[in-house]
């Protein structure tokens, strides 16, 4: 039987209610151990529960104000614990603390506003573009096979890029705060402490594979976090709360979802490097 709607949700959060503890756990752990601040956290997590939560809203019936109550939540819970036990980076103190701001790199961009909503909207289309890629290429053919329970895919066919512009818009804006936000406030090195004439072979070996700039090291580890956890919780709320997904359609459902967001975290780097 095919379930939807508001009663689908209700199936939805007795599975998530197994689910949620440990994901969530797992989740706060790496923002925790990768130096994350509040706002971190919930761009984080916005952008890691927001896919499958999306994939509701367009294929399953489910109101986007019956989704978006527990995402609010979630970002309200984890935006109080971090900001609880760990202090927001300088370049979050920015705006609010216009008259005497922190010494932080390339301030006049992070307090320019023509300049956030610039990089909002670039990431919002990266983000969009290749998930109408998908959609508009191989992704229906998987979504008739292992999405067994799934009630049409008419949505697939639809210009789904306009009448989800409100959510792409949020995901641009996490997108910026968690990656483009504290890349561009990071400074530029000025100098290379590496010496070539005393380096050994290990010294050599490890700069030529990790001997980037701390702007690009920082974009480098924040997307793949970003790629790792947002798979994470794609693929197994995927699979665990949608009744009648498969192993393999959670699995590409999820691989688009990291190319997606390793795409966009790419972009907004090269942007803040260059």
């Amino acid at each position: 039987m095919k379930k939807k709607g508001l009663p689908f949700l209700s199936y939805l959060e007795n599975k998530e209610s197994l689910l949620n503890p440990l994901s969530y756990r797992t989740e706060l752990g790496l923002e925790w151990l990768a130096g994350c601040d509040s706002y971190d956290a919930v761009a984080l997590g916005i952008l890691s529960h927001g896919p499958p939560l999306d994939l509701l809203v367009t294929f399953y019936g489910v109101p986007p104000t019956a989704i978006l109550h527990p995402l609010l939540i979630n970002s309200f819970v984890t935006y109080i614990s971090f900001r609880l036990v760990r202090p927001l980076s300088p370049p979050r103190m920015i705006s609010s603390s216009r008259k005497n701001p922190p010494r932080v790199a390339n301030c006049d961009i992070l307090q320019s506003t023509t300049v956030q909503i610039y990089i909002a909207f670039l990431a919002a289309s990266v983000y969009t573009i290749v998930l109408f890629t998908a959609y508009k290429t191989y992704f229906p053919e998987y979504l008739v096979t292992y999405f067994n329970q799934i009630p049409n895919i008419t949505a697939a066919y639809s210009p789904f890029y306009i009448t989800k512009f409100p959510a792409t818009i949020l995901v641009g804006l996490a997108a910026k705060t968690f990656i483009f936000t504290p890349a561009i406030a990071t400074p530029s090195d000025e100098h290379c402490n590496f010496d070539t004439v005393t380096a050994s072979f290990w010294e050599t070996l490890l700069y030529n594979i990790w001997g980037f700039s701390s702007k690009t090291k920082l974009v480098i580890k924040r997307t793949i976090l970003l790629m790792i956890v947002s798979g994470m919780n794609t693929f197994l709320r995927t699979l665990m709360m949608i009744d009648g997904v498969e192993f393999t359609g959670a699995a590409i459902y999820s691989a688009i979802i990291i190319l997606a967001f390793g795409i966009t975290g790419t972009v907004l780097g090269l942007v803040a490097v260059l």
